[in-house]
Formats: C-alpha cells, structure tokens, sequence
C-alpha cells in the first residue's frame, strides 16, 4: 500500500486535489514541516488543511472505515510529527537556510517511515510538484500519478493545478507544446522583474505599485493609481490614475492584482478608449498540442514588442465591427488613430494588417486632459480568487480533454483547462481555480473544482453572485449557536438596572414593508422652551453578543447582512435579528438610545446623551403605513393618538433638519433604486417598479444621520485614534468631468467647486427642467453620485484629520451606529460609546489604532462585496423577467456616446447596457429572421463628443431614445441582455 506525502509545493497549488480524497490519494500523510512551511505561505490553504485532519474521513493505516457504495474505501488524512520522532529529524548546519533545512527534514522523515513501515507493506511516496523533482529519494510527480490515473477518474485531470513554473501555456503544466514540436513556445509577454530589481525601482521612482482595475467599457485597457506626486503631479501624496492600454502593456495581470508599473514616455500618453468592447477576439484557442498560440495585441501602445521587437498591428476585437469615421481637432490626445476594419464575425480583414498604429482616439472631452500611461512590469501580488464561469459554447467532443473557460466578469480572461469531461460540463455553472499564466501563454490555465448547476437557472446563477463575490453563506458554527440565549427569551426586571426605562414613552418604527430585522426606532416629544427631544432607539446587539466570543468573531467575518432580491444571508442568526434584537411591536426590548434635544425653531441639535434602555414599541409601520397616519392627522387637524403626535412632530423636524443640512452643503444624490413583486409560490419576479419615496422615508433618514453624527462626535472626541468613523473623500476636479459634459450636453453648467455650489446648481436644474424634462434632475444626480469614490470606513488614527470630511453629507465627522443588526461596523460603534459614557470598557481588540485600521478595511470588502452582489440579483431578475416577457418599446436615456454605440438606462426597469451601432454589430443582431436595420454608426465626432448615424439622427448624453430590450440564450458568460435602438417615431 501506498501513502502519500505531499511537499509544501503541492499543498499549497494542489489542495482541491488533496481535499478530493479521490483514489490514488485517499491515503494521505501531512508532515509537520510541511505544515509548518505551508501556514507561514498561506493561511488559508493551513486552515483546509487542519480541517481535513480534524474533519476527515480518519482511518489511516489500519483503522477500519466503511467503504462507499463503489467499494472504495473513504479518504484518510493524517499528521506525522517528525520533528519530535528520533531518527527523523536532522539538525540545521551553520548558516542553513530555512528551506534547505526543510528539505533534509522531508528527506529524513521519508526515509524514516519507508524503513519503519517495510513490516507492515507500506510505502511512503513524496508527491512534487514536476519543477522540484528528485527532493526526495522517492518522490513522484503529482501530475503523472494523475495522468495514470484520470481514466479512471476523470476528475483527477480538471482538479490539478498547472504547474505555475511551466512555459507551455496549454494547460498541461507545459508538456504539451515543447513534447509535440520539440522547440519551445515562443514568447508573448515580457518577463516581470525580479523582486530585486522592483525594490530597486520603487526606491527609485521609476516604479509605482497599485492595483489593476479594467475598464468598465472597453476590457483591453485598465488603470492603476498610483502615486506620482514626485513627478510634477497635483498635491502631494495623491494618487493618480495611469492608463494600461493593450494585453501586452498588461503583461498577465487580471483585474484586482496589485501590479508594478512603468510609466511611458510622455510621448506615448494618450486618453481612454472611445469604443465599448466586450470581449476580445484574442486568445480563443483551447491550446491543443500544435496549435500556435498568438497574443492579438489589440490597442498596441508604443510601439515595442514583448521582447522588444517590432510591434504586432492589432485586429479588431471580436464583434466590434467597423470603426467609425471620426471627426477631430489636429494636434489632439491620441491623433495617431487605429482604424481596423473586421468581418462580421470578428475576423480581421486584409485591411486591418495595413492600419496605422498608435493610441486609441477618446472623445475630446474625455483626452483633453492626457492621462499617464504605462506598462505592467512585475506583479506584486495576485489577487485570484475562485471564480464562476462556463465552458465555452464552442466545446465538443473534438476538442479531446482541452477546453476554454469563460468566466462571468466580463474583465477577466479566458481560462485554459484539462478535463475529460468536457461534454459533461458544457452548459453547466463552473467554479474555478486560476492556476499559472506563463509568458508564453495567451491565456492563464486553471482548474475546475466545483458544479454549480444549469447556466441559465435561478439558483445557479444566484450561487454564481454569492461566490464571485465571496459571501458566506456556511451555516453559524455550533460554538457561535451555543451562544445564544434560548428561544424565550424575555426582559426581565434585573436587565432594567443601569438601563433608562422608556417602556412608557411613544416609540414606533417605520420601515419598509416585510421587514423583520427592525434595527431603529423613534419617539418625539416637546420639552418647553423651544426645545424639543427625538429619542433615536437602536437594537442593542451587543447585549447579546460579548467582545470575541464565537459569534462575534463569524459576525466579523462576514461583516454585513447581505439583500437579494428573494433572499437574504444574515450577518447573526435569525433568532437575534428577527426576533430577540428587533424592535418589533408591543414586546419589550432592549436598546442603545440616542436622546436629541433640537431647537424647535431651526432643528439644530442643542444637546445629546446616549444611554442603554428598554423600550416598548408602540407600533411597527411600513413607510406607507406611517405616512397615511401623518396624512389623515394633518387632514383631521389633530392627531388620533400619542403614536400620531409623535409622527407629526417628527416629520415636521426631520424637514427642518434636512434644510439645514442642504443649507450646509450636503447633497442630495441618486441611484437607479427598484422594487421587486414576487411570486408568493414560486419566488419568481412578476414586475419591477421604481422605489416610491415618501416622506416618511426622508423623515427615517434624517433622524439615523443625525444620530450618526451625533455618535460619531462623542466616540472621536473620547477616542481620537480607535474611533471607527466614515469619510467620503472629497472628489477631485477631473473625477466631475462626465457630469459637467453631461450637463453640458442638456444645456447647463454646473459650478462643482464646493458641494454647497453643486448642490445649488443640480438645485437649479432640477426647477428649470421640472415641466420639460422631470427627469433630468434625478438622471444628473445618479451621474454626480458615479463621479465620486465611494465612503469608507477607516481608524480615527489612520489618515489626518482634514480627510474625515463626509463630502456627500458635508459632516466634518461620521460614523454608523444605527444598523447593528445588520452592519459589524455598528457593533463596534456600540462598543466605542459603551466604553465612552463607562458602560463597559473597550475591549483589547478595539485599542489599536493598526487593528481598528484593519477591521475597517474588512467591512468595507465586505460592505462592497454585498452592495454588488445586491446589484447582481437585481440584474438577475430583471433579466429572467426580460427574457420570459421581452421589452419591445422603451424609453432609455443616454449615458455615455463612444464610437460604436450608446451606454443608456432605462428608467422604467433599472438596467443598463450598451447599443452596439456599428454596422456589422446591427446587421448581427438583426439575424437573418428579423427586419433588415436601417440604423448604425456614420461618423463620431470626438470634440463634440456626438455620434451621427447613416439616417442623419444624432445622438449625444442625456438624449432619450427608444430601445427595445430581448435576452438570448448565452452558454458562455451569461444569458445576453441585447440592447437595441429603435427608430424614431415618425
């Protein structure tokens, strides 16, 4: 019998397949210096591991387990501890290094158990990673045990990992290319730089360090920001964007890596792309043995090739269609122009070989200011994750065990794989481990690990939003369960001592119908002399939850409730968030009270004490609920009850809290924001509407804002340095570029040199064009809210104090505290005033201003983790709704002009998308069963930044136009949203 030992390499690439417990590895032997190298490269691959020896099959050597049905025994996992065992460890020598050291360690313990386990017919076997060959004196290579093995089982082959040192680029850890041909492959992409040789240039200057993000339109250009106040740029310390135009300027990096880039000659600078770019045409083969494999450099950007030879000429990207005849000033960004022209289905044309080379026109608008551009040249870190796709709709049989996977996030590259189950997979929601992109490879390879289910289907699609976007969705530990008090729990006389007893007071939430986990309540009540009180009653979470317990730690983890459309993942466990910690109506509860007093005259906050308290919700109300009783009050001229009185005092200081804010400067913003009818019986959307606001609504959030400044001024002024606060960073001049010409376009000019002054100008806008365009205001707004950068939680001590601004709330200081039963960061909030007004102390893992940093940095991953993945099942219903009931007529207004089509939103279902108007991309659509087009694309006029088609019609932003919306059946990425313009209507 045979049992492996697999080396430190092998764990840390090979996991899945160790996990797999599939023959030949269901006998498998960690060693504790493997371990020991393993959790200092990876935690989280030393956490997989601990729970296969913890929660494995067991059983090695000897102990008997039950075989499952096919008669296989069931995998086993064990621990050697040979650095405790005589005869198996070996001391370091002077001056060994920790990996040679490790080495002979491995070595001796190989040999150790080949001699004591003879008796007994067993075998130890090193499995290595094919670049570490001959580490041991027996060792194998785990990807030929996989290859004796895949005919046996089939899995074997989509779960090993491409050996990442290889140069083949098939996918097969590069055997295939170099066995086939006998020469090696030749090189596409540039060689990164040492970590020497990056040190050097970022000490330098020469080399900036950030993170890579594509374009939302054009996938073959990104932008890193980076910091180059030592080259002449604005203020010190800012970060700017530079543009990483090409794959080859890319040089292997994937969206989210933290990348190290050149910067190129000033010569070469240029604007963004004017063109929208789904997909490229590059790459698209499945690496079979003598295929040749090219990289299509398709926005070539100074002229050098990978190694430094001539520069390839780019063909048009796949489905992109004819360029356009462009209109631009001499002398402009990016004059060099590239017109390629491509047959319909994406294939150049003789023309494209003779086009002329340079950086991609942008509109003029856009390229009046030239960006940086640069080139990757080392990758700092990778930031690959499992990510969700399908195979390719191409796949078949004919493609033996080579396939290509396609993932769902269009900025990603296509993925090389190797299964023998190709036929099997095709059609089906795959997830998938990046593996290696060596420099001869087009494309990465990867390995599948998982089946989602049918592409298409509802859950399969939403189990594709969870795990692209990393929620989790594991049920609570039983140690984070056993923490709970039991199901009955009730207050009791003893949790009133050290409490404010507010049971008697008119308390009452509103919120939006259906909701259960009710964080917020509030009363109102006059206080005499121009004074009057608002009482904002938060559930007190963390009565119940102690600082490091089990479920405080998986509540931190996964930082915020997360809302889909037909379900929700919770941050704590049904029985705090829907019952024991809502604030549900007519129980007692407890709560962490913000008591307001407010100058009844202006609604400016006088005074505020915080306190934990019991409450007695007098009712729970939806929005509409509430507002029908302020509106039959004010109707009957008094109101009904102590419920009703409260409500109308609070609407009426929640409208003059909310004039003093603007008046301040704060901003009132936008977002497509809809609501979803279901299905009772079968969950399915039936209909989507826009969100109706109602005062009420506007009423709630004055009152949570105010607390929330209110909090976050105490728990600063007692902890300058651990208070959790938000900021939203003050936008810079050009991040208001596309609102300025948008408004522009519409006839207006926008002062943005303060929020006060914007504030006033949408102001302006939105009276003059309420009778002529009503909803130009709030399409402004969702463009003003796009330019800026999203806000952020951070350590009071991490950044200078002049960078706490709330910019949109145009508060010098904020934080949450108002959402604890669905935010962690409103946890911590509650501990930070706790520990501020002596109602506990703060706890060890709050007092450092470096840990309170970190925590921040978590919830913000996770809080926008689950606002997309929120967007995502708004998108995933839409569409499932579209494609049952097509959209034949439609009104859309125009978002973006680029040189081959239209960015617009339509208003009535809350989606956006491209229309592609290049001829070729109009007569595809169109197919052979449809009317013939009889629009497209004649000219783009980049100064104006206007697009003219063949009709005469001229299209810019802000114009309303009518599409029409189908979705087609996509194996691929996902069923595809087609976008089309519609003729005017005559």
């Amino acid at each position: 019998m045979v049992v492996y030992v697999p080396s430190a390499a092998v764990v840390l690439r090979q996991i899945d397949l160790l996990e797999s417990g599939l023959p030949p590895l269901s006998s498998v032997l960690f060693l504790q210096t493997v371990l020991k190298a393993v959790r200092a490269s990876s935690a989280a691959v030393y956490a997989r591991v601990t729970t296969l020896l913890t929660e494995g099959a067991g059983g090695l050597l000897g102990t008997a387990n039950d075989s499952d049905s096919n008669g296989t025994p069931p995998a086993a996992y064990a621990l050697f501890s040979n650095e405790h065992v005589a005869g198996a460890y070996v001391e370091r020598e002077v001056g060994e290094a920790d990996d040679a050291h490790d080495g002979r360690l491995v070595s001796a313990a190989i040999e150790y158990l080949a001699t004591h386990w003879r008796p007994l017919h067993l075998k130890p076997l090193l499995l290595v990673e094919g670049s570490q060959a001959g580490v041991g004196k027996v060792d194998g290579s785990i990807a030929a045990l996989v290859r004796r093995w895949s005919s046996v089982h089939p899995h074997l082959t989509e779960l090993l990992a491409a050996d990442e040192d290889a140069d083949g680029g098939d996918g097969s850890g590069g055997s295939g290319a170099v066995a086939s041909s006998g020469r090696r492959p030749p090189q596409l992409f540039a060689d990164h730089l040492s970590e020497k040789a990056v040190r050097a240039g970022v000490r330098a200057g020469r080399l900036h360090v950030g993170t890579y993000r594509v374009s939302e339109y054009d996938v073959r250009e990104g932008t890193v920001a980076v910091d180059l106040s030592g080259l002449g740029s604005r203020g010190k310390g800012d970060r700017t964007e530079v543009l990483i135009r090409g794959r080859a300027a890319g040089n292997r990096a994937v969206d989210g890596d933290s990348v190290v880039v050149e910067l190129l000659p000033r010569s070469e600078w240029g604007g963004r792309s004017s063109r929208a770019v789904e997909d490229v045409g590059a790459g698209t083969g499945v690496g079979a043995e003598g295929e040749v494999d090219t990289l299509d450099d398709d926005m070539g950007h100074n002229g050098e090739g990978v190694a430094g030879g001539a520069a390839a000429v780019p063909p048009a990207p796949e489905g992109s269609g004819r360029s356009a005849k462009r209109k631009g000033a001499p002398g402009a960004a990016g004059a060099a122009v590239t017109v390629s022209v491509a047959t319909a289905s994406g294939t150049p044309s003789a023309a494209a070989a003779t086009a002329t080379i340079g950086p991609p026109a942008v509109p003029m608008a856009e390229a009046a200011t030239v960006m940086p551009c640069a080139k990757v040249v080392a990758i700092a870190r990778r930031n690959w994750r499992p990510y969700c796709g399908s195979l390719a709709s191409t796949t078949s049989a004919a493609d033996g065990d080579r396939g290509l996977f396609i993932p769902v996030n269009r900025k990603l590259p296509r993925v090389r794989i190797r299964s023998r189950r190709l036929m099997e997979l095709a059609g089906q929601r795959l997830l998938l481990i990046m593996d290696a992109w060596p420099r001869t490879a087009s494309l990465p390879s990867g390995h599948v690990v998982r089946e989602l289910g049918t592409a298409g289907g509802l859950e399969a699609e939403t189990a594709t939003i969870l795990l692209e976007q990393e929620i989790n969705t594991a049920p609570f530990s039983s140690a984070a369960l056993a923490t709970l008090p039991p199901a009955d729990w009730v207050v009791t006389p003893d949790h009133l001592r050290g409490r404010w007893d507010l049971r008697d007071v008119a308390i009452a939430s509103v919120d939006p119908p259906g909701c259960t986990d009710i964080d917020d309540a509030l009363h109102y009540r006059e206080m005499g002399g121009g004074k009057v009180e608002v009482g904002v009653h938060i559930a007190d979470v963390t009565a119940f939850i102690s600082p490091g317990c089990a479920l405080d730690v998986e509540a931190g983890v996964r930082g915020t409730t997360v809302y889909l459309v037909d379900r929700r993942i919770e941050m704590l466990p049904g029985i705090l968030s829907g019952k024991l910690c809502s604030l549900m109506g007519n129980v007692d509860r407890l709560a962490f009270s913000a008591l307001l007093t407010l100058d009844a005259a202006t609604g400016r906050v006088i005074d505020s004490v915080f306190g934990r308290s019991v409450i007695h919700s007098k009712a729970s109300l939806t929005y509409e609920a509430a507002q029908n009783r302020i509106d039959a009050a004010r109707a009957r001229g008094s109101p009904a009850d102590a419920v009703d009185e409260s409500l109308l005092g609070l609407a009426a200081m929640a409208a003059k809290l909310r004039a003093a804010r603007i008046a301040a400067g704060a901003l009132t913003l936008a977002s497509p924001e809809m609501r979803f009818r279901l299905e009772r019986e079968t969950n399915e959307v039936t209909d989507v509407t826009t969100a109706e606001h109602r005062e009420t609504n506007a009423m709630v959030e004055e009152f949570m804002l105010a607390a929330n400044v209110a909090v976050a001024a105490r728990i600063h002024a007692t902890f300058p340095h651990v208070a959790l606060l938000r900021r939203h960073p003050r936008p810079a001049g050009e991040m208001f570029a596309p609102l300025l010409r948008a408004a522009a376009a519409a006839g207006y000019s926008l002062d943005v040199s303060s929020s006060k002054k914007l504030s006033d100008s949408l102001d302006a806008v939105a009276a003059a064009s309420a009778e002529s365009d009503p909803y130009l205001n709030t399409l402004l707004r969702i463009v003003a809210t796009r330019c800026m950068s999203q806000a952020v939680y951070f350590s009071a001590g991490s950044v200078d104090s002049a960078e706490y601004l709330h910019y949109g709330l145009a508060s010098p200081v904020y934080t949450h505290f108002t959402s604890p039963i669905r935010r962690y960061a409103d946890v911590i909030v509650h501990r930070l005033l706790a520990a501020c007004i002596g109602l506990a102390p703060l706890p060890d893992a709050l007092a450092s201003s470096a840990r309170m940093q970190r925590a921040a940095e978590a919830i913000n991953d996770r809080h926008r983790a689950a606002q997309f993945a929120g967007r995502a099942s708004g998108a995933l219903h839409t569409k499932l709704l579209i494609k049952r009931k097509a959209v034949a007529d439609e009104a859309a207004r125009v978002l973006r002009v680029m040189e081959n089509g239209v960015a617009v939103l339509v208003p009535r279902y809350g989606i956006e998308g491209v229309c592609y108007l290049s001829r070729e991309d109009v007569e595809r659509e169109a197919g052979d069963a449809g009317p013939p087009p009889t629009e497209w694309v004649e000219s783009y006029d980049e100064v104006r930044d206007v697009l003219t088609l063949n009709s005469g019609r001229t299209l810019q932003v802000l114009d309303t136009v009518r599409i029409s919306v189908v979705v087609k059946e996509v194996a691929d990425r996902a069923d595809r949203t087609v976008f089309s313009l519609l003729p005017l209507r005559q």
